[in-house]
């Protein structure tokens, strides 16, 4: 019996910190320039970027002109829930410009998928917001 409690607790610390490394892999496999072209209910195109440095992203959403017309800084952290990927984004500031951002105190979760050169993700699921949710497919900016 002693042998089948040591047996399930290292299955089950294996398991933990294969969730954590399965993480971190993403996290380092999201670093890098992301892009998606989205149309307005107008049918107006906009682009949107999502930028992933270690733990920090950066999120624009340029206008017609291609000036920022949102922006916004924060961190990023991914897990697992069930076979679920979640990605959270937390300690966001915002506003229209690097130089015009202030905290918005509300945290954004979605659930994602990594493909070779894109990054897809599910937002607005997680709480009542003016946004509707949406599936974006964002693709790998080379640079």
């Amino acid at each position: 019996m002693k042998n089948l409690k040591k047996i399930f607790s290292l299955l089950t610390f294996l398991l933990c910190l294969s969730c954590f490394s399965l993480s971190a892999a993403d996290i380092d496999r999201m670093q890098g320039l992301w892009s998606v072209t989205k149309k307005t209910d107008q049918g107006i195109e906009y682009k949107q970027e999502i930028e992933i440095k270690d733990s920090g992203f950066v999120f624009r959403v340029y206008g017609q002109d291609d000036k920022v017309a949102i922006y916004a800084k924060g961190k990023v952290e991914t897990e697992k829930a069930g076979t679920l990927k979640v990605v959270k984004f937390t300690d966001i500031k915002a506003g229209s410009s690097a130089d015009n951002i202030e905290p918005i105190y509300d945290n954004r979760t979605g659930v994602y998928r990594l493909g070779y050169n894109t990054f897809t993700v599910a937002m607005n699921f997680d709480g009542y917001r003016d946004e509707d949710p949406t599936v974006d497919v964002y693709k790998k900016v080379k640079k």
